[in-house]
């Protein structure tokens, strides 16, 4: 079994028959309650140059496209949150990604699954969103020799391939077309105010008069080609006319985890603009600071969500500009919940 720091839900794979001696005072034979590990299977992806393609930040990467997993009749989408029920110990999250083990990468997990059921030779599909597939088997038998003798009998294999014990299955792919943030061009095509407030006629005036509108493009750029918490950057910025600016940015947080994962790791600060800005689906999330001068108001703080949509170029990215702090101390006797702009990019495609 994979050794792991993938979440506090891994930590439940490691339990194997751990017993619970009930003592009896009248003499009888002590009850033995029997817990087994869940059968969890973890898959990792590269292509043929052993680069991970479930990193956000592996150019190809597949994290834009539709992945999903097929298993006994039901359809998981990647990261998609599954009603949890009563029925067994197992905590079921479906098809999840995840980040850890001993090579620190990332990791599609689907499971847990009751570890005492029987699955002989399940089909797992995986679906990666371009037409094709892999097929991985998975095997699992509850073997009771005695009373207090019990045996799991676990196996996998990937696309009718040799059988293997281990958890850990490794499927090696062609690139995707999932953009990378660092260094891409980028074209804002759709601005758009998001004011809680008493006064918000008049804040959503001023956030009209703020520079950085449609027809803006610009490119986030690190000096090392990965964009990581602490990390110092460029936001570049070509206006319509043609005039350039330049702004240092710092990073504060980056999470590749949506739904059950990026919940679990987010601020409320951060649920709130998850939810109150509507964000689809997306592969990839940066907090992250900047300014645009000396003023008190040049400050932004920017949730940077890399999304796919269903109509080409596919990918935008949306900066949620929160402006909430600047506009609490600009109307301090006003109520200021919210105040900011969506900016919806799209990719711009070599010609």
């Amino acid at each position: 079994m994979m050794k792991t720091k993938l979440s506090f839900l891994a930590a439940c794979s490691f339990m194997l028959c751990t017993l619970f001696l009930v003592a009896c005072d009248n003499g009888e034979e002590a009850l033995t309650i029997w817990d087994y590990s869940p059968v969890v299977c973890y898959v990792a992806v590269e292509d043929a140059e052993g680069h991970d393609l479930l990193d956000p930040q592996t150019e190809g990467n597949i994290l834009g496209q539709d992945i999903k997993a097929d298993f006994m009749g039901d359809t998981y989408e990647l990261n998609a949150e599954v009603v949890q029920t009563r029925y067994y110990l197992a905590r079921f999250t479906g098809l999840q990604l995840v980040y850890g083990g001993d090579e620190e990468r990332y990791y599609l997990r689907f499971g847990e699954l009751a570890g005492e059921n029987t699955y002989e030779n399940e089909p797992l599909t995986l679906h990666w969103g371009d037409g094709s597939t892999d097929v991985i088997t998975v095997y699992n038998r509850l073997l009771i020799h005695a009373q207090d003798d019990h045996e799991i009998v676990r196996r996998f294999s990937l696309n009718q391939g040799p059988e293997q014990e281990s958890d850990l299955l490794t499927v090696t792919r062609a690139a995707g077309d999932t953009p990378v943030l660092n260094g891409a061009p980028w074209q804002l095509d759709d601005v758009s105010p998001v004011v809680d407030a008493t006064l918000a006629d008049e804040i959503t005036d001023s956030l009209a008069k703020l520079p950085f509108g449609a027809g803006t493009g610009f490119r986030l750029e690190f000096p090392d080609g990965r964009i990581e918490a602490g990390q110092t950057g460029t936001l570049a910025i070509t206006s319509p006319d043609g005039t350039s600016v330049q702004s240092e940015m710092t990073v504060k947080q980056v999470l590749s985890e949506e739904n059950f994962n990026f919940y679990r790791q987010a601020s409320d600060e951060q649920k709130a603009v998850y939810e109150d800005y509507e964000i689809p689906y997306f592969y990839f999330y940066m907090l992250c600071e900047t300014s645009f001068g000396e003023a008190d108001d040049a400050s932004r703080t920017y949730h940077v969500f890399a999304v796919r949509t269903d109509a080409e170029p596919y990918y935008e990215l949306w900066l949620c500009e929160d402006l909430t702090a600047s506009f609490q101390a600009l109307y301090p006797d006003e109520t200021v919940n919210r105040a900011g702009r969506l900016l919806k990019g799209q990719l711009l495609l070599a010609e």
